[in-house]
């Protein structure tokens, strides 16, 4: 039983909030993930190249909303 448990843990990477409302803790992940871009755009062409770095917490922020989303298609 606590092997479910665990896995289940690991399956959503959020909190009991992301477990009732997974769609719209997804869609706020992905805009964040966006904004994060969009800033490390901003910041690269000003010059400031350490804003590449903002890409790896983009990149976290869409693989945490495609987990999410993929566990509300199996909850169907």
């Amino acid at each position: 039983m606590t092997q479910t448990r665990d896995t289940e843990v690991t399956k959503i990477p959020a909190g009991p909030f992301a477990r009732r409302h997974p769609r719209g803790v997804a869609q706020v992940r992905v805009a964040v993930a966006i904004w994060l871009v969009v800033l490390a755009g901003i910041f690269c062409s000003l010059g400031y190249y350490w804003g590449a770095l903002l890409l790896a917490p983009a990149a976290l922020h869409l693989w945490l909303a495609y987990g999410l989303r993929a566990r509300a298609q199996e909850q169907r």
